[in-house]
């Protein structure tokens, strides 16, 4: 997918809609200083950006589009980061490399602290079959036999009958 087709809503805009989104995107201006850029009335502008569609979906496209771009910029910028003579930015970089990369992030989603709390719950649930495990072998009876028991006279007496 090229450029263009991943941004066709946003270019079918006419030119003062697409001014106005990538002013709305990429400048910190406020909506009235954008609205008076592009020369448009506050009802229209208004409009656009509550009520026109196909202006919504522009910006939504053009926003995607540009935070991809930065995105990409961003990660390749923190690579460059991994070989820094400094240690500590270095560690900085390979961790938020590693973050991004699956097995960890910066807003906590964290895939190998989600494994370890899976461990910790199964091992709990085993812990607990365990409990009630032991808790319900109090209700039965066990009988051992032990080999090493010497005999009672009883035991003798009813043997010498037998012969």
């Amino acid at each position: 997918m090229n450029k263009s087709e991943r941004l066709e809503g946003f270019n079918a805009l006419p030119l003062k809609q697409r001014k106005a989104i990538i002013s709305m995107v990429e400048t910190d201006q406020s909506l009235e200083e954008i609205r008076k850029d592009v020369h448009v009335g506050r009802t229209a502008f208004y409009n656009w950006r509550n009520k026109d569609n196909a202006f919504m979906e522009g910006l939504r496209e053009y926003s995607q589009h540009y935070l991809s771009q930065a995105t990409a910029k961003a990660v390749r910028r923190v690579v460059g980061f991994i070989d820094n003579k400094n240690p500590y930015i270095a560690m900085q970089a390979s961790l938020s490399v590693i973050n991004l990369g699956g097995l960890g992030s910066v807003d906590g989603n964290n895939k190998l602290q989600e494994a370890q709390i899976r461990k910790l719950k199964a091992d709990a649930d085993i812990a607990e079959a365990k409990a009630k495990q032991i808790n319900n072998t109090d209700e039965t009876v066990r009988i051992v036999f032990n080999d090493n028991l010497k005999p009672d006279k009883e035991d003798n007496q009813d043997n010498g009958n037998q012969s």
